[in-house]
């Protein structure tokens, strides 16, 4: 049986923990029809809630996305400014988002100097234990590293989460 698509509409928040993270809060009902408290991939399609559903149709963004837990049960969605732009959303817009089930969620494949350096410090497999979206969007970090000498930092700080990992898994309280 096909996943069946959630729509909702929210307002696009900053939100600064560390971090600038632009989010959307997920209806508790949509949280609660996929049944999952954690992380949940899904494939989802967004517009300004400013266009006619008609128009929603053939113009709304798609992208792999993961429903990310907020506490409580519920999720938001973190949108990164390439795909802000796509849509053309800006701080306090109001953006409509249909969501499905993600069965087959991509998964980005880790760089070979990026594995090197996890092995040599026994950290490859605490590493590829990371969640998907989170492994996803580290990499693509790394992968936007221009220059030589800000990549081997990068690199370096990977190596760290790696390791950070696989102590959280051998000592889990």
């Amino acid at each position: 049986m096909k996943p069946r698509p959630l729509t909702f509409t929210g307002k696009l928040e900053k939100v600064v923990r560390g971090i600038v993270q632009h989010v959307v809060t997920v209806p508790r009902s949509v949280s609660a029809a996929f049944g999952k408290r954690g992380p949940v991939p899904v494939v989802a399609t967004l517009w300004p809630a400013s266009v006619g559903m008609a128009a929603a149709k053939s113009k709304g963004v798609d992208d792999h996305l993961t429903l990310v837990p907020s506490g409580g049960g519920r999720h938001k969605l973190i949108l990164n400014a390439r795909l802000r732009k796509r849509v053309g959303l800006a701080e306090g817009a109001r953006v409509r988002i249909r969501v499905v089930l993600d069965e087959a969620p991509p998964e980005d494949p880790i760089p070979e100097d990026l594995v090197d350096a996890l092995r040599e410090a026994d950290a490859h497999a605490a590493f590829e234990g990371i969640v998907r979206s989170k492994r996803n969007a580290i990499l693509r970090w790394l992968d936007q590293a221009v220059a030589d000498a800000t990549r081997a930092k990068r690199i370096a700080r990977l190596v760290e989460i790696g390791l950070e990992e696989r102590e959280k898994k051998a000592d889990p309280g």
